[in-house]
């Protein structure tokens, strides 16, 4: 049974969309945690840019094919997954719900797709890799050498099979709604993949803040904290640390996407965190318009920001992404039903996509093209 905090029941046979999700989460969060979850950077331009973006792109059916046997399926970065939808590495998570992580993989797993483990899981990485058999990657910021290091390798000897490197995030970003309600998530989770460690770890500045959510003037900060000093001049340093495939995550425009292939990067995440962190960029859907033609054959290229729909993840394959991450999606079935909600959001998410393109004139995703959409 899912009760909101009005005491009022919520059906589960009336959660058909994400919509419904999202409504049915924000009854029963706090409005501290609601706002954590909804918000944007500033003003929300870029958030409300987002949805609109995807939302004004036209598709463009086709009659007379063939789709009586469709298949989703699609490969990232050798693995093959059952859907081209996957969970963006979102910290957070355990304030949604006390499984967490654990949930959110096992959902993945449920669906036959990759989940994504945040440096600020809740769990430790290696109890999460533990979760489930399906492929996991692991995500780490722009911390310290010896911080990045020591995470890169627990990763790697914890069965990970990639590492996401977040490169949009250098600095804490300063959403208006977290500094009125005086809330930061992080005062409010265990760090599973700190404790035994925390010496060591809390030696590191930036880590530190982000972990304690307070900045040196003990003003609220929300998560994206990294070493402010990272540059180009440090990736051969940290392609070395592994030989695990890297992805680097918020990729947003031609010439960094170029740049990361050149430096052999194995794939980039078209992001902007979701207009988590900054205002007044362009929509993530249209900077993969302008990126993934210039990087495909080179590079895997995926995308996040603004997935609300099954027709969503049409559009982005049809415009070069090899796959979709979603992320607030998560927060929202973490809080109406656990992992059971997780895995209710990428069901309506597959289900839409299926629907989507039979009535495209496709049967299989690996068919989506350009011609399919009008920008």
């Amino acid at each position: 049974m899912i009760v909101n905090q009005k005491g009022e029941v919520v059906d589960k046979n009336n959660l058909i969309t994400l919509a419904d999700y999202e409504k049915a989460s924000y009854g029963k969060m706090s409005k501290e945690l609601s706002d954590y979850v909804r918000s944007g950077a500033q003003d929300e331009i870029t958030l409300r840019r987002n949805r609109q973006a995807l939302e004004d792109i036209i598709v463009n059916p086709r009659i007379f094919r063939d789709v009586d046997c469709r298949d989703l399926s699609t490969t990232v970065l050798g693995d093959k997954i059952d859907i081209p939808i996957m969970l963006t590495p979102a910290g957070g998570q355990l304030h949604m719900h006390p499984d967490g992580e654990l949930a959110s993989a096992r959902a993945s797993h449920g669906h036959g797709t990759v989940y994504s483990t945040p440096t600020n899981s809740g769990y430790s990485l290696e109890k999460i890799a533990d979760e489930t058999p399906g492929p996991k990657w692991f995500q780490i910021g722009q911390h310290s050498r010896e911080i990045q290091e020591h995470f890169v390798k627990r990763a790697k000897q914890a069965g990970y099979k990639a590492i996401v490197l977040t490169a949009d995030a250098p600095i804490p970003s300063r959403r208006e709604s977290e500094i009125r309600n005086n809330f930061s998530i992080q005062n409010h989770l265990s760090w599973g993949s700190v404790e035994g460690n925390e010496e060591f770890l809390l030696s590191d500045p930036h880590l530190r803040e982000y972990i304690y959510g307070m900045s040196e003037k003990d003003e609220p900060v929300s998560a994206g904290t990294g070493d402010k000093s990272m540059t180009w001049d440090d990736i051969e340093w940290f392609r070395g640390l592994t030989d695990l495939p890297v992805i680097v995550k918020g990729v947003r425009n031609i010439e960094d996407a170029k740049r990361c292939a050149d430096v052999g990067f194995d794939g980039i995440t078209v992001s902007n965190h979701g207009a988590r962190h900054m205002d007044g960029t362009n929509s993530s859907i249209g900077v993969l318009a302008e990126i993934a033609p210039a990087v495909n054959e080179r590079i895997e290229v995926f995308f996040d920001s603004g997935i609300r729909r099954g027709m969503d993840v049409a559009k982005a394959l049809c415009l070069g992404a090899r796959a979709v991450l979603v992320g607030r999606p998560i927060f929202w079935g973490l809080c109406v039903d656990g992992e059971q909600g997780v895995f209710g959001v990428l069901d309506i998410l597959k289900t839409e996509l299926d629907l989507a393109i039979a009535y495209l004139g496709v049967n299989k995703v690996g068919d989506l093209n350009r011609s399919y959409v009008t920008i």
